[in-house]
């Protein structure tokens, strides 16, 4: 076996297992906490607490995981959040409670807006309790994404690949031809 042709070899399976890991279904996830796409939509100092929400901003259910914590990084226990959303068009979705708060992070409060389906600015209202506090703030939804980075860039790579090796071959084929 000549060096291009384990080379060639190599590469083919490289290829298939990274084509193979981007279409393996996903495992468990974890679904509180930040996420990969998710954004930090809101972050400020109401009265003497801090509020941070994080969001996926994508067109359906629309996930916000609020942390909740004294100024001095305390976290908030036993609040009762509730969020209303506002959308294109006065669409208005909610309210939705939080979900049961876990072990996970005790400053982590989980609502789902259910049927943000329309792309555009929502106006998103958060209700926490006991507390009294109001919090506001706008996050554009945008239709999610359909296709697999890691597969496009795999299907680049093979085009590249084929284009390099299509190259090679007519270059030891002219070579062979001069050399008779």
């Amino acid at each position: 076996m000549t060096r291009t042709s384990r080379f060639v070899t190599v590469f083919f399976f490289v290829l298939v297992l990274l084509a193979l890991w981007a279409l393996w279904p996903a495992g468990q996830a974890l679904a509180n906490g930040s996420h990969e796409d998710s954004i930090e939509a809101y972050y400020d100092a109401v009265g003497e607490y801090v509020v941070r929400v994080e969001a996926i901003p994508v067109v359906g259910d629309l996930h916000l995981v609020i942390y909740l914590t004294e100024k001095d990084d305390t976290p908030v226990q036993g609040a009762e959040v509730q969020a209303t959303g506002v959308g294109p068009e006065g669409l208005v979705i909610g309210p939705a409670s939080n979900l049961p708060q876990t072990e996970y992070d005790l400053s982590l409060y989980s609502v789902t807006l259910v049927g943000a389906l329309e792309e555009g600015v929502w106006d998103i209202s958060l209700r926490i309790e006991p507390e009294g506090l109001d919090v506001g703030f706008p996050i554009e939804l945008r239709e999610p994404s359909s296709y697999n980075e890691l597969l496009i860039a795999v299907l680049a790579a093979f085009v590249i690949f084929l284009g390099w090796m299509v190259f090679s071959w007519r270059r030891q084929a002219r070579r062979r031809r001069a050399a008779s």
